[in-house]
């Protein structure tokens, strides 16, 4: 378990360790302070992302959403965002992203991220 390092501070850095994570996935422990809303879940996930980033990363800005769905309301307040990377376009990143609770998918959607 590897620290994930985000400029968020708490209460919303959500995303708080990478579990795994290879070239184009990841899995990242998300911990927040009560239930999360679909919001709150989608805004993990974009910090989740910063499992790629490399030390040269600075900043980044969530430009598009995608098919996000909340398919079943979470009871906890400790979940993984799974990530898929989908493509690099220059300083643009597209991802996939399932949040789950033991296992069990709550929310997906996907996300472009710009860095600068």
């Amino acid at each position: 378990m590897i620290e994930l390092h985000i400029p968020h501070q708490d209460p919303i850095k959500f995303a708080k360790y990478v579990l795994f994570k290879d070239n184009l996935e990841a899995l990242v422990q998300l911990s927040f302070d009560t239930v999360p809303s679909l919001a709150m879940l989608i805004e993990a996930a974009a910090q989740a992302s910063g499992a790629f980033a490399s030390e040269q990363t600075k900043l980044g800005f969530v430009a598009s959403l995608k098919g996000c769905k909340l398919l079943q309301k979470p009871t906890l307040k400790e979940l993984q965002a799974k990530l898929t990377k989908q493509y690099e376009m220059g300083n643009m990143h597209s991802f996939d992203f399932n949040i789950l609770q033991d296992g069990i998918q709550l929310a997906k959607g996907s996300f472009v991220l710009v860095l600068e």
